[in-house]
This record gives C-alpha cells, sequence and structure tokens, in this order.
C-alpha cells in the first residue's frame, strides 16, 4: 500500500473514515501523483483488475482499462445480495452477506477491500468469466450462436471456503458482467436478428430434388 500526494490543495481528509492526516502526506516514499499514475499504468498493463466501484479508482488515477479486463464486484449481479437485486451493493453489505466478514467498523482498510473483493470474485469466478467470454464473443463476431454459454447454474469456484447461512446460497440473478457488457450483449442480438432477417427464404434448408 502506497500513499499518494495529489496536486490539488486537500481541504479534508475525511480522517475518521481515511486515517490520513496532512502529516501522512509529508511522510517519506509518499508518491508524486504523476509517479503513481505510471507505476499503476504498467502493472495493471495487459491484466485483469478486481475490486469494488472500480470507476472511481480509474477516475482518481486519470487511467482507462479494457472493460474485458474488469471484474467488479459493485455491478457483477449473481453477486446481488437478495432482495436488493436493483441496487449498487457496497462492498461492505456483500462482504457481510457472502463471507460474513465485517467491514468498515472503524478506519477503512485500502488491502483489506482489496482482498474482500477478491474473495468475493472468487465465489463466482466460473460463471463470470463464462458469462464475460460469450459476451464479448457475441459482441465481436455479431452472432447469438454462443448465447447459451452463459449458464446460470454453472457450479461456483471452490476457491476459498466459506460458511454461509442459509438465507445467503448463491443464485444467479442476472446475465451479465456490467451495464455496459449488458449493452454489448442487446447490440450482438440485434446484429444477429438483422443478419437473420436479410437472408433469403431458403437460406439454411436443403434443396429440394
Amino acid at each position: 500500500d502506497r500513499f499518494v500526494r495529489p496536486n490539488e490543495t486537500v481541504t479534508d481528509y475525511r480522517t475518521h473514515i481515511t486515517g490520513i492526516t496532512a502529516e501522512t502526506m509529508q511522510k517519506k516514499g509518499v508518491l508524486r501523483e504523476d509517479t503513481a499514475r505510471k507505476m499503476t499504468s504498467e502493472l495493471l498493463d495487459d491484466k485483469i483488475v478486481v475490486g469494488h466501484a472500480l470507476q472511481n479508482d480509474f477516475q482518481a488515477l486519470l487511467l482507462s482499462h479494457p472493460h474485458a479486463l474488469i471484474r467488479d464486484t459493485a455491478v457483477f449481479k449473481p453477486l446481488r445480495v437478495p432482495g436488493w437485486e436493483k441496487k449498487t451493493p457496497s462492498l461492505a453489505r456483500l462482504s457481510e452477506h457472502w463471507l460474513q466478514q465485517k467491514l468498515h467498523e472503524g478506519e477503512h482498510d485500502s488491502v483489506e477491500d482489496a482482498r474482500a473483493a477478491l474473495r468475493l470474485y472468487r465465489l463466482r469466478s466460473r460463471q463470470w468469466e463464462k458469462q464475460l467470454k460469450s459476451i464479448m464473443g457475441n459482441y465481436r463476431v455479431g452472432s447469438s450462436n454462443n448465447a447459451s454459454a452463459a449458464d446460470d447454474g454453472v457450479e461456483d469456484d471452490a476457491g476459498e471456503p466459506v460458511e454461509r447461512k442459509p438465507a445467503a446460497s448463491a443464485r444467479s440473478s442476472g446475465s451479465g458482467a456490467s451495464a455496459t457488457a449488458a449493452a454489448a450483449q442487446q447490440a450482438a442480438r440485434a446484429a444477429a436478428a438483422a443478419a437473420a432477417a436479410s437472408r433469403t427464404p431458403n437460406a439454411g434448408k436443403k434443396k429440394r430434388k
């Protein structure tokens, strides 16, 4: 974990949440913003990034990352807590429900948050990767041939054993990894439908003798 000194003047460190003070930014080892951005960009290059509400992190760093390489636990619908499927969950809520672990009972710990997000990903990694592969494949070729590959019934990763409450049994409640991925899937289906409509009436049928 490394601290970064922002270029802008900080007016509120929100110390009760972050644990950071003005003195923290003066300690040895604090990175300049441009240095941190360069290091992060090199570290993440061609890597899968797992986290929660990652758009906030990328926005703060002024970086972008390929959608196919992002695994955001805030937007993956099969991780939504039953009864709260339509609301974007906090990492603390997901962690308490699926991992039986309470977060943020004091100052936030970025390392603890990162580990919790990774554990959540591992609970659904097989289903997640299969759905994303199907969605991105359909988007590239403009075909719905692989749409059935997003199988909600795929078993969970063995990953990390977690003793769950009876009400917290794993289930699938969505068809895409994120809103952007869902839009890509819809675009692929529309393209496939348009292609089918343009075929001749005898397309795909055997010629009669």
